[in-house]
């Protein structure tokens, strides 16, 4: 057993000085005694929260960002389709290594930034011409080694993809997504569920309402589960793709999704663009909604109507999604200022007098990623501690109360703010680096040079 003495702790929505936890030799925790202990193993400095979960991650457009902020000879519009011809260009580069390179990059950064978990959405399944591996879950098997290397808890999601957009074929650089059949997609989950390593959770999921039969979504979403793990699905992100489902199927996608789900608790990725009857009955569901504010900006997708969906106590939780943004703050720094922006007015998200937006963004999305895949949300006795320690003598800390700090922290984060970051009581991070940055980026460095000019 371990005792920790932690100068400040955020513990079940609340505060607490000089606490005492005790780990066992796994790094959970057997208890929690919210008094100073005189005699303790390690004495630790700083304010410590729970780690949060990154609830959509693409790990491989993470060697993309930056590489598309430019202008488009011969189109006088960019938009979200043609971001994504961009994005097939590196998604048909990629190779075994360099998914487990850029990996082990992407998820390094989000340890330092406080992402503690990660649910990777993994739809680049075949080899650039779209046959199997020899291990048809070989790229599968590399984020699970890239994450376990790191040292982040992985929830890996394969994804069924099944056609290029609403009733057409897959195209040429779609061939690595491709699925001919549901029961082919389960052969791959039941491979990586005897393959992946300790640690490792497996969900599964659908790439989009545009990318498989409506008959298969269901099946797939709602069928006799192949894992224990989540289920995910891109829902509502572009008005093109609601429109074409909508004249196909007679319904809106979230419209007809909740027609045909009652107790199953899905992740519904940008789920975008709602009207205020869905945006209301998804949020009554037992549905979770996972938004990236930082990507679908990016994209220029939209804005979630979050405000309408918290007053009717919808479920979310957050992603990097694309991660041209690495940072959980940012992240829940966004979904405030976009509803700023918009509404013209402060705190948009508080129906309460004594409500305060840090805490609520902060305590919502712990919840939410629960659904979303996390096996830990807030600190409790019997789960790892797994963890975020800021810097006390950080300028925007510096005497903040404490029902305060939680918004000084999501609205004055920088990178200097995040001390060390900890996984079963061990620490990872240090001074904001992770333990094997040198390695880590040096194979990122080499892996980037090798492959680059394939797409950029």
């Amino acid at each position: 057993m371990t005792k920790i003495r932690i100068e400040k702790l955020y513990w079940q929505g609340q505060w607490y000085n000089h606490p005492t936890v005790t780990l066992d030799s796994k790094g959970v925790i057997t208890s929690f005694d919210k008094k100073s202990s005189s005699v303790v193993d390690e004495e630790w400095l700083g304010y410590m929260i729970p780690g949060i979960c990154n609830a959509h991650s693409h790990s491989f457009q993470y060697a993309m960002a930056g590489l598309a902020e430019k202008s488009i000879p011969g189109k006088s519009n960019d938009n979200f389709w043609a971001w994504r011809d961009s994005m097939y260009r590196l998604a048909n580069a990629l190779d075994p290594e360099s998914v487990t390179a850029i990996g082990r990059a992407v998820f390094s950064a989000m340890l330092e930034a406080g992402y503690t978990s990660v649910v990777e959405f993994h739809y680049v399944h075949h080899q650039a011409d779209g046959n199997s591996y020899q291990r048809k879950h070989e790229l599968g098997l590399c984020l699970a080694e890239a994450a376990t290397d790191v040292g982040i808890d992985l929830i890996l999601v394969p994804v069924y993809y099944n056609q290029g957009g609403l009733g057409k074929p897959v195209s040429q650089s779609q061939r690595r997504f491709y699925f001919d059949s549901v029961e082919s997609y389960h052969d791959l989950l039941d491979q990586l569920n005897r393959d992946l390593p300790q640690g490792v959770s497996l969900g599964q999921g659908v790439h989009s309402v545009r990318a498989a039969l409506p008959e298969d979504i269901l099946s797939i979403l709602t069928g006799a589960p192949h894992c224990q793990g989540p289920r995910h699905l891109h829902i509502a992100e572009q008005m093109v793709e609601v429109n074409e489902f909508q004249s196909l199927v007679g319904k809106r996608p979230v419209e007809w999704l909740l027609e045909h789900t009652s107790n199953e608790k899905l992740s519904l990725v940008h789920a975008t663009h709602l009207t205020r009857e869905e945006t209301r009955e998804l949020a009554l569901s037992s549905h979770c909604v996972v938004i990236c504010p930082t990507t679908e900006a990016n994209l220029g997708d939209g804005i979630f109507p979050l405000d309408s969906f918290i007053s009717s106590e919808g479920q979310w939780a957050i992603g990097s999604d694309s991660h041209i943004q690495v940072s959980p703050f940012r992240e829940l720094e966004s979904v405030d200022y976009h509803l700023r922006l918009t509404k013209e007015l402060r705190n948009p998200l508080l129906f309460d007098q004594h409500q305060n937006s840090g805490k609520l963004l902060f305590d919502r999305a712990l919840e939410g990623s629960e659904i979303a895949g996390s096996i830990q949300g807030q600190f409790e006795i019997g789960q790892r501690f797994n963890g975020i320690v800021l810097d006390a003598s950080h300028p925007v800390l510096v005497g903040k109360p404490d029902d305060d700090l939680l918004s000084a922290i999501i609205f004055g984060h920088d990178s200097r703010m995040i001390k060390r970051v900890v996984m079963n009581g061990q620490v990872l991070v240090e001074s904001g680096m992770h333990k094997k940055q040198d390695s880590i980026r040096q194979q990122y460095r080499e892996t980037m040079a090798r492959i680059q000019t394939h797409f950029t």
